[in-house]
């Protein structure tokens, strides 16, 4: 391959990105890569005049990255990043060529990293999930709406495995100057060969399950590209940007129906403007290799505009406005703790970066430490007199005999300060763990027994401690709920044209099952169906609620039993429409509460069952329910309550029926 030469007069190419990458597949061939010639995409002004003020957008936003930062102690992002990266993975440097300082350990504490994972596994102990609530057209809370919410959002989560991602994120936040998260939709095609039954094969599209869908992951903060370092809110910032290097054929998955991108994308190939001609040029860029192009996402909130640049071809209208519907970026964005008092700045401080002074002096004291324990277990040796030693004369059984009677041997051993040593590194361990939470706390054994009141205390002192990296974590996970509220309405109330599925040419909308739900210390299987075509229950009469209602119970399966009517389904109906219009708020708990021990939860429990069960005012089923069944039998406490004896007066028994039977009504509702 000829050496890469600038042949566009415009310095570094337009979306640079300089990470090693996936090695070319020798065997791709199917497209030709020549190298330098004006390339055949030559579009309008407008996508000219466009091209060049991204590319100048860029260019502010890559000196931000590699600008020196006093908050980040006179280092740039990359490298305050890369440090606290190498500390969390507990890097260990190589030893030194020289003999003489060979010996030496260079061992270091996994201090940073166990105070890491310790957080990460109390905080992630429980997935914490955005809190949904609704109003409608006239600001009155709507509870209905708000449980289909809460649902089509825990649907979505499982389906874009947002657990594992709130667990990386936890670390990430730990470990990074800030964490950032992606939330949005994709819509991905592949082609695959059905089988028929004859052993034959035909091709056909599909969409591609794995890479299709709703979105959550982790951005990292060398892909986003910010406007303003001292903009701390992410939905402030004038503009943004996502570079990322992808697979050419992950490219043509997403953007396979974009004629530009057919026609003029190659991977390996940037196509470069230059400013003084006007004109485009393609140049092979080595670190993309034969199979990778350079995906280049652009947001700006002012001009209203998200355009796409694969290997700097803009595939987009000049003009193309946000795609989601709250104009919002799809990024939430926060971190550890914040660095300036003023709160401005965008990034933060890690718990890695705070801890890293104490780090560095257990690492020093705890090397000198096993220096000192060699020194003193094999102390270096002095000979005096004419005879020649070795150091062979120091193993284990062997017998010397010394020619020169002079001779003698004296071993040069330091002082014993090992135990001075031991107990600093102690008390630095100690500060280390201010900072941080106590060891007891992540299943780590203690120097001697703790009592119950020792261990409550430790579990407040721990949820101070963690309080501010709580109140953190809340106010990123609301702003990605927010973020996810607006895809769900954007995009799961819209029906889908199948011609397969709906040969009758019908649009065909989502529903959701969503199995073991627990309500009201019951397990039942809850079926959330969208259908335009429900009727409102305004206007309807008695009858008419009754006979849907009977509608309902036949596909709940309902059945009676003791006199009351029982399902293990909920089935709730949903106007697209009207879901589409409400407005929602997403907000987690006003306190975060880190994990506490499951022996003191139980305590707790016990006490205040104690206590109630002993009120007259108090509801003992209730009591019961939550406070002893529920935290044990999660959604098994029906099976254990005492159920009611059936009346035995016919009339009274056909009136609780149909009371019963208007409930599940209201339960089955249509919104």
């Amino acid at each position: 391959m000829p050496e890469e030469k600038d042949i566009t007069g415009m310095g570094p190419t337009l979306f640079e990105i300089q990470k090693p990458r996936m090695m070319p597949d020798p065997l791709d061939n199917t497209k030709s890569i020549e190298e330098k010639k004006v390339s055949p995409y030559q579009p309008g002004k407008e996508a000219r005049e466009r091209t060049e003020q991204v590319r100048q957008d860029l260019a502010k936003s890559d000196i931000i990255m590699n600008e020196v930062y006093t908050e980040f102690n006179n280092r740039d992002l990359i490298t305050a990043q890369n440090d606290m990266q190498r500390a969390f993975n507990t890097y260990q440097s190589y030893s030194s060529d020289d003999p003489d300082e060979a010996w030496r350990s260079n061992a270091i504490r996994p201090l940073t990293r166990n105070k890491v994972i310790q957080i990460a596994s109390r905080i992630t102990a429980d997935v914490i999930y955005p809190h949904v609530f609704a109003q409608n057209v006239n600001d009155e809370e709507d509870k209905a709406s708000a449980n289909v919410m809460q649902d089509a959002m825990k649907w979505a989560s499982e389906q874009s495995k947002y657990e594992r991602t709130f667990m990386n994120a936890v670390i990430s936040a730990l470990v990074n100057p800030a964490v950032v998260l992606y939330e949005g939709f994709e819509k991905c095609q592949r082609i695959i060969k059905e089988i028929k039954e004859d052993g034959t094969w035909e091709s056909k599209v599909v969409v591609d399950e794995d890479n299709s869908g709703y979105v959550n992951e982790i951005v990292p903060l060398d892909e986003l590209y910010i406007a303003d370092p001292y903009t701390a809110d992410m939905q402030k910032q004038p503009y943004l940007a996502r570079p990322k290097i992808i697979p050419y054929e992950l490219a043509a998955e997403k953007y396979g129906n974009n004629d530009i991108f057919n026609d003029h994308v190659v991977a390996g190939v940037r196509t470069l403007l230059n400013r003084e001609e006007g004109q485009f040029y393609d140049q092979f860029d080595d670190s993309l290799g034969e199979r990778m192009v350079e995906e280049v996402i652009y947001y700006n909130r002012d001009r209203d505009l998200e355009l796409i640049f694969i290997n700097g071809i803009l595939i987009d209208d000049p003009d193309q406005p946000i795609r989601r519907k709250d104009k919002r970026y799809p990024f939430a964005k926060n971190f550890y703790e914040p660095i300036k008092t003023e709160g401005n700045f965008f990034y933060g401080k890690s718990l890695v970066d705070k801890i890293a002074p104490d780090q560095d002096v257990i690492d020093t004291l705890y090397q000198m430490v096993i220096d000192g324990t060699y020194m003193q277990l094999m102390p270096a040796m002095g000979i005096f007199g004419a005879e020649d030693v070795d150091a062979s004369v120091t193993i284990p059984g062997t017998v010397t005999s010394f020619s020169d009677p002079d001779t003698k041997m004296q071993s040069f051993t330091p002082a014993n300060q090992i135990s001075t040593g031991l107990s600093m590194l102690q008390k630095v361990e100690s500060s280390a763990t201010e900072s941080s939470s106590d060891a007891s706390q992540a299943g780590q054994s203690v120097t001697k027994e703790q009592t119950k009141f020792e261990i409550e205390t430790l579990e407040e002192n721990s949820r101070i401690i963690l309080g501010m990296f709580g109140k953190m974590l809340k106010f990123l996970i609301e702003d990605f709920g927010a973020l996810r509220v607006n895809t769900i309405q954007q995009h799961m109330t819209v029906g889908q044209m199948n011609q397969i599925t709906n040969p009758d040419g019908r649009l065909k909308f989502q529903k959701l099952v969503m199995e073991n739900q627990i309500e009201g210390g019951k397990k039942f299987t809850k079926k959330i169906e969208f259908e335009p075509n429900v009727q409102m229950e305004e206007g309807m009469s008695e009858e008419q609620r009754l006979e849907q209602s009977f509608g309902i119970m036949e596909e709940q399966g309902t059945t009676i039993k003791n006199g009351k009517l029982t399902s293990d389904k909920k089935i709730v109906k949903v106007v697209p429409s009207l879901f589409r219009n409400l407005r929602f708020k997403v907000q987690i708990g006003t306190d975060f509460q880190p994990m506490r021990s499951e022996s003191s939860e139980r305590r707790k429990n016990l006490a205040l069952y104690d206590r109630l069960i002993q009120n007259p005012v108090i509801d003992p089923v209730a009591v019961t329910t939550d406070f002893l069944i529920e935290p044990n039998k999660p959604g098994d406490s029906d099976k254990y309550i005492r159920k009611e004896q059936p009346q035995d007066d016919i009339d009274g028994e056909v009136a609780n029926m149909q009371k019963q039977i208007k409930g599940i009504s209201g339960e089955s509702a249509e919104i």
